[in-house]
């Protein structure tokens, strides 16, 4: 049975360490498997399919996930990815912009304003009356199948990237052993799908800009490097400003934990 912590948050599945006597040898075993397999991702598709063998061993078809690069940062873009939702569901979702009332997106943010940093949200359980928009979309998507499911949600600690996954099955019903083995895995798959946007982010500097961003990251000032490539000063400072702004960062601290952070990743 899932145990609940109303009284501190809302419908938040906690845990003991005793708990993790509900993993069998199987699910311990596989467990420290796909943590291994996060070590070693290097692409959006490896990633997906990692969900996706996480979600057959768990017992559950559908997948979806979202992230963004500031979790604390009011109308910041949202990316959103299906894995194997059905399809349907997905074009009505974005026509109907469901995501501005997606009972789930409003579970989050409320524990987010509370300081809760990571939770498990089972679908469907909630303290609070919900809205009539929130329910009509969770009769929408039971009509497409989903009918049990559940989000597990990780911000940074920093506050710079937030991450969450939905699976979800039309029988599957979520179990504690479910919920221990994502609250053990959610870690892992923040920092991946964190490091690999972060390659994305870089990868998009051309080999001019790639070749600034090397002497910034070691730590070279902007005559420094405007000696060694050699080039002037000024266009120094000009394809720094474009790295920046690639970056998504405002000053060269920022810049240097991105470069260091896949310089490292991707020995």
């Amino acid at each position: 049975m899932v145990r609940y912590n109303k009284r501190a948050a809302g419908s938040i599945m906690t845990f003991k360490p005793d708990e993790l006597n509900v993993l069998n040898r199987k699910y311990l075993v596989s467990t420290l498997c796909f943590m291994n397999r996060c070590l070693k991702l290097s692409s959006d598709e490896e990633f997906d399919e990692l969900l996706q063998d996480i979600a057959d061993f768990l017992g559950f078809r559908f997948i979806l996930y979202c992230f963004t690069r500031t979790s604390y940062c009011k109308g910041y873009g949202i990316n959103l990815h299906n894995v194997s939702n059905p399809s349907e569901w997905m074009l009505e979702y974005g026509l109907n912009g469901y995501i501005n009332n997606d009972p789930v997106r409003i579970e989050a943010e409320q524990r987010l304003e509370r300081g809760i940093r990571n939770m498990f949200i089972l679908w469907d359980s909630y303290d609070r009356e919900l809205s009539p928009e929130e329910l009509h979309i969770i009769e929408r998507r039971k009509f497409f199948g989903l009918n049990y499911g559940f989000s597990i949600f990780s911000d940074s600690k920093p506050k710079d990237f937030s991450f969450l996954v939905s699976f979800a099955d039309s029988k599957k019903q979520v179990d504690e052993r479910t919920a221990v083995v994502m609250n053990i895995l959610m870690p892992h798959l923040t920092v991946i799908r964190k490091r690999l946007e972060m390659i994305k982010l870089v990868s998009s500097l051309t080999d001019r800009e790639k070749e600034v961003a090397d002497w910034i990251a070691d730590g070279k000032t902007s005559w420094e490097i405007a000696t060694i490539m050699p080039i002037s000063e000024n266009t120094v400072k000009f394809h720094t400003k474009r790295i920046f702004h690639k970056l998504g960062v405002s000053n060269k601290q920022q810049a240097i934990a991105i470069l260091l952070a896949v310089r490292y990743l991707s020995l």
